[in-house]
């Protein structure tokens, strides 16, 4: 008795559970169409052969080289097939009817075991993902390194989404430029100073440019993707615009080599993060503004008092260039005097 399962991302039969693991039937992953198994998970219908010699379907296992007849039985629910179970015997019409109708039943009643399953531990998972995201955003506000604050995020999507392939770009302008992220890729974006004007053609621009999401699990069929260094197998790409108000600040963009990578609850949390991060840009903005107000009210401070104690010239002036320099960026300054 053996039961096999799908594995939704490679499209294969994988088994799952046999009672010959003994006699080393195990590690066992099949094409979809291949042998009895295959071509019952493939065509959802319920096999039964009295004599596998005669049944071009049949591939005959060493592990079970006594096999007769075989019987396999798809695992269904909700018109998907979940798996197979697949019963052998050393005897030749060992399956009548009465055996076809209750290992169809119990094939039926392993699909429903089988969802539960899936559905308690893709519930599980998000709950734990957007816990970790909670408490997670609680700590990114709080950055005003801006730095420090693209790490976080990153790293935090790449823990527990598992995507490697993360970019931050920050809105300049016309201009949406590359400021970090995951994978072997993102140095060489960061020595080209990667950017891109708005108009540009390519996920990240127009998301820039319209404040709109793009989510694509099959780029090749979006006219408005284009392949970036080093990225030229992706499959699926999601970009998220990172906005305050209506004011986009700049983009969060997620790709991946599989098709159909992001579901509708990665999609929604990585917008939750993004709009975090909106807010995390936000304060560091307000507070790198109050720290220079507070440096100029003090830059004038000292200038004014130099200029109200000292009458040497020379002083006075070095003392407003050396004050101009801790307020603005400069590579040389010159004051006149009529």
């Amino acid at each position: 008795v053996n039961l096999f399962t799908i594995d939704t991302e490679t499209n294969e039969i994988v088994l799952g559970a046999s009672t010959a693991w003994d006699a080393g039937f195990k590690d066992i992953r099949l094409k979809m169409g291949f042998g009895i198994v295959g071509w019952v998970a493939e065509n959802a219908e319920m096999a039964v052969v009295g004599d596998v010699s005669k049944d071009p379907r049949y591939v005959a296992s060493a592990a079970l080289p006594a096999t007769k007849s075989e019987l396999a039985a798809p695992l269904i629910f909700d018109n998907r097939v979940l798996g197979v179970l697949d019963v052998q015997s050393n005897e030749v019409d060992a399956f009548d009817k009465d055996d076809s109708f209750t290992l169809n039943a119990l094939a039926q009643q392993l699909a429903l075991a089988i969802q539960e399953s899936i559905t308690y531990s893709a519930e599980r998972r998000q709950a734990e993902r957007t816990n970790a995201l909670i408490e997670a955003a609680r700590a990114v506000v709080s950055i005003l390194d801006i730095s420090r604050l693209f790490d976080e995020v990153i790293d935090l999507i790449t823990d527990h989404f598992g995507y490697d392939r993360v970019h931050i770009f920050l809105r300049d302008g016309d201009r949406v430029i590359f400021r970090g992220g995951k994978g072997s890729h993102t140095k060489r974006w960061l020595f080209e100073s990667l950017a891109y004007n708005i108009d540009d053609k390519g996920f990240i621009p127009w998301v820039a440019n319209h404040g709109q999401l793009i989510a694509s699990g099959n780029t090749a069929e979006d006219e408005r993707y284009i392949k970036g260094g080093g990225l030229e197998d992706t499959q699926s790409e999601m970009t998220v615009p990172i906005q305050m108000g209506s004011r986009t600040l700049g983009v969060l963009d997620i790709q991946s080599p599989k098709t159909d990578a992001f579901s509708a609850e990665d999609v929604a949390l990585v917008q939750a993060l993004a709009d975090t991060v909106a807010i995390a840009l936000r304060n560091a903005g307000l507070i790198a503004n109050e720290m220079r107000r507070r440096i100029l009210s003090e830059t004038l401070q000292e200038v004014s008092t130099v200029l109200a104690s000292s009458l040497d010239l020379d002083s006075v002036l070095k003392e407003i260039l050396l004050g101009l320099e801790r307020v603005v960026e400069y590579t040389s300054a010159v004051i006149l005097l009529l």
